[in-house]
């Protein structure tokens, strides 16, 4: 007795999934706002106040510990200038934020 996908739907299942996933590698989604900030720099702003961030690759594992004594914390550069969502929508934010 057979258990499992016949093998040309199993065939097919691969196929699409290796499809897919060849697919995601290549995919860049497109940015609604400013382009990407280029390396150094983690944050692009346009004239409207949009941004967009720029991921940073880790190379060692973060610590929560509460101190943020991590070396990525003196590499990666910080990001500021945050706006409000609530209660004013686009109003600067009341306190420091990085």
């Amino acid at each position: 007795m057979k258990h499992g996908l016949p093998r040309g739907l199993l065939l097919l299942l691969i196929w699409t999934l290796a499809a897919g996933w060849s697919s995601a590698q290549t995919a860049v989604a497109a940015i609604d706002g400013p382009p990407a900030p280029i390396a150094p720099a983690v944050v692009n702003r346009d004239s409207q106040g949009r941004a967009t961030v720029r991921a940073i690759r880790l190379v060692q594992s973060l610590v929560f510990d509460g101190r943020l004594d991590d070396d990525v914390y003196g590499e990666a550069l910080s990001i500021s200038d945050f706006v409000q969502q609530v209660p004013r929508e686009g109003a600067p934010a009341t306190e420091r934020t990085e």
